[in-house]
């Protein structure tokens, strides 16, 4: 009767533990996600998918500024609006520690509308998009995104977008 208990005790109950404490991630399976990230939040545009994967105080750095998950989401939303067939892929992801690293395309046709922050509203030229982003995600322990980076040629977003002049080609 009292091995039976210490049997329990040892093997049963962390199993049961198990069950019911929250999952630590590893580095073998960030990049899962952030595959699942860029599937369920980029591109199927669930905008509260972010939720399972950023720290609600996580900022995202960006050419145009700092963003809160909440601006993150409205962001998103507008790109979604102004490009319907908006699409990410990886291309490269690489995983060191907390950090993960990815190379996206980013593709879609401006042929909706999209705000500005200043409240502007650019109308789409049906111009297609492609274009490299870089991006830098910053885990915690929980296995949440406390912090990100990303960078793309945002003169050239705009020049094709009709924001500002296309730049004349030298031939």
């Amino acid at each position: 009767m009292r091995y039976s208990r210490i049997w329990i005790l040892v093997i049963v109950l962390p199993m049961v533990l198990a069950l019911y404490l929250p999952t630590t991630f590893t580095q073998d399976n960030l990049d899962d996600v952030v595959i699942a990230f860029t599937d369920e939040f980029l591109n199927i545009g669930d905008l509260d998918s972010i939720d399972d994967f950023y720290a609600p105080d996580a900022i995202h750095h960006n050419p145009m500024g700092e963003l809160t998950v909440e601006l993150r989401k409205q962001v998103r939303a507008a790109l979604g609006m102004a490009m319907p067939d908006f699409q990410v892929d990886i291309e490269n992801l690489s995983v060191d520690g907390n950090w993960v690293w990815v190379r996206y395309t980013f593709t879609g046709t401006f042929t909706g509308e999209l705000p500005t922050p200043d409240g502007m509203i650019v109308l789409g030229n049906d111009a297609p998009i492609e274009m490299t982003i870089l991006d830098l995600y910053h885990f915690n322990e929980d296995g949440r995104v406390i912090e990100s980076w990303e960078t793309f040629d945002s003169l050239t977003l705009a020049a094709t977008m009709g924001l500002l002049p296309m730049p004349e080609s030298e031939n």
